[in-house]
């Protein structure tokens, strides 16, 4: 028997590839990676700010903690007379290491128990916006501040305690 010879005989040629990259495979990189970067860059400002507005509400709550731990350890009678109106404390407070003012409200609930709030207003150092009602920054509730309209000052840093006469 005679082997078949076939007329066309196909071959299966291996295209071979041209090493290297193409200019758009490397703007398309460079342009992922433009906006990659940005994305980190946005995101360590913004930690930043945070970071930063966390400092001085600490620094706030610490001042408020400090007056606050004064008047606990006041003599109990003399309180209204010292950090009232006329008081030689007096109801405001300037902050030590940011620009706000801090305020005391006295309330007298009865003889021996005594209602106490602090709250602090600053300026954000950064950005320049108010936080708290405060506007002007001079521990008083005055027209146009009370944005809530609560009849007090609000702030996102606040104190409130009771301190009862321990002398009964």
């Amino acid at each position: 028997m005679k082997p078949i010879k076939y007329k066309y005989l196909y071959t299966i040629h291996t295209i071979q590839r041209k090493s290297g990259v193409s200019l758009v495979e490397i703007l398309v990189a460079g342009f992922i990676l433009a906006f990659v970067i940005i994305l980190i860059i946005k995101g360590m400002t913004y930690n930043s700010a945070i970071i930063d507005r966390n400092l001085q509400i600490t620094l706030a709550l610490s001042q408020a903690e400090t007056v606050m731990e004064r008047l606990r350890n006041h003599d109990y009678k003399s309180i209204m007379n010292d950090f009232g109106a006329n008081g030689m404390y007096g109801p405001i407070f300037s902050l030590n290491e940011i620009d706000g003012m801090g305020a005391i409200n006295l309330n007298n609930i009865n003889d021996d128990l005594l209602q106490v709030d602090i709250i602090i207003s600053w300026r954000d150092d950064i950005t320049g916006r108010l936080l708290g009602e405060d506007k002007n920054l001079n521990g008083r509730l005055d027209g146009g501040e009370d944005t809530n309209n609560n009849g007090i000052l609000d702030s996102p840093v606040s104190l409130s305690s009771l301190i009862a006469n321990k002398g009964m």
